[in-house]
């Protein structure tokens, strides 16, 4: 491994362990009767890849577990219909040749978002209408067949909750001659049960499946990836009313405690205390947690304003990934003129440093970011920011 990719470093016990394991079960597991055990184990794990294959439709759960699934398959059987199944949805993963992988529903979340700041809806009705019809149709409608241990999909599909907290309910209560027919409100159940079911006990919500254990049985077997095996509305009132407001106490208490001591948030998926703070900002705001209210939002708020660059924007790179670290609207003016000045003839803006990122030092590049977020900002500025 080349030293720039050398994160994470094992403990001396945990090379010892696992080299001493190796080298003392190795010879019996090759032998008779122990080869029948790593057969049979073997045969489960490829039951395993197998069911999740099926039942994503040999999409998986992204780029990294796609091309392991499919390298089984080809072990298994080179000329094998599991292979070429895998190797048929390839394109899903190759639509943007720039891209990290393809990442559909959630940049149609957050660009018609970024459309519905605008306000333009008059003008923009087709484009609404295809969104909404994409949005209704990426669901998965049906359960995960058979036995569900061998599954981490969740049932109705969790991918679709990204569209649930903003973009189903504002396009439910528009004119269905603009935005077509609205998504069932079943549907909308469906998915938020999917929601309440990711909750894990510290109040936080996990993008696979609850944490069941603690932090220790992180025994990370890769050193260039951290925190691989532990993964740490006003519609519809009355649908399970109770346990909303459950989840959202606990969930404004688990942000409020894993905010940092100067005011930011870690971020998984993007790029990274910058991107957090948003979106935990976000979610305060819906909880009603305004700077007049909330000790944490002023934190934040005092956070962003100390990082903004001498341009007027923010910046961040990819290597704070590994660091873990009544306002004035001057500085929201500075960053709407930068914005404004870096867009491109053509309305294109730059493609400057990564977006994303997953844990921790697992790079990910969304090539339509560069539009839908500057669009999104300059948007909600003319809106809530008073012109000088």
């Amino acid at each position: 491994m080349l030293p720039e990719d050398h994160y994470f470093a094992h403990l001396l016990i945990q090379d010892l362990v696992w080299d001493s394991i190796y080298i003392f079960t190795e010879p019996f597991l090759t032998r008779w009767p122990f080869n029948k055990l790593r057969k049979k184990a073997l045969e489960i794990t490829l039951k395993h890849i197998h069911y999740e294959d099926e039942n994503s439709r040999y999409i998986t759960i992204a780029c990294v577990e796609k091309v392991l699934c499919m390298l089984a398959c080809w072990v298994e059987d080179p000329y094998g219909d599991y292979f070429k199944k895998h190797l048929a949805r390839l394109p899903d993963y190759i639509w943007i040749g720039e891209a990290t992988y393809g990442s559909q529903l959630w940049d149609t979340s957050v660009g018609l978002e970024a459309l519905f700041a605008c306000q333009l809806t008059d003008e923009i009705g087709p484009t609404l209408m295809k969104g909404h019809d994409y949005l209704n149709k990426s669901q998965v409608r049906d359960n995960p067949s058979v036995d569900f241990r061998h599954s981490r999909i969740r049932i109705k599909d969790c991918k679709f909750l990204t569209a649930l907290q903003k973009c189903c309910p504002l396009l439910s209560v528009m004119p269905p001659e603009i935005v077509g027919e609205k998504i069932e409100t079943e549907q909308m159940y469906d998915a938020f049960n999917v929601w309440l079911s990711l909750r894990s006990k510290n109040g936080g919500i996990s993008a696979f499946k609850p944490a069941r254990t603690s932090k220790w049985l992180e025994l990370n077997p890769s050193e260039m990836l951290e925190d691989v095996f532990i993964e740490q509305t006003k519609l519809h009132p009355g649908h399970r009313k109770q346990e909303k407001e459950n989840s959202l106490r606990k969930a404004v208490q688990y942000s409020e405690d894993i905010q940092m001591p100067y005011g930011s948030w870690y971020g998984n998926w993007g790029i990274c205390f910058t991107y957090a703070t948003w979106f935990a900002l976000r979610g305060l705001a819906a909880a009603g947690k305004m700077y007049h209210n909330c000790l944490a939002v002023c934190k934040a708020a005092d956070f962003l304003l100390k990082l903004q660059l001498d341009d007027g924007g923010w910046g961040e790179s990819y290597l704070s990934c590994l660091a873990k670290v009544t306002l004035d609207p001057t500085p929201l003016h500075r960053a709407a003129k930068l914005l404004i000045n870096s867009q491109k003839e053509d309305g294109d803006f730059p493609q400057q440093e990564i977006a994303g990122a997953s844990l921790r030092t697992c790079m990910i590049h969304y090539p339509t970011y560069r539009n839908i977020y500057p669009l999104w900002a300059i948007a909600e500025y003319r809106q809530r920011v008073p012109l000088p």
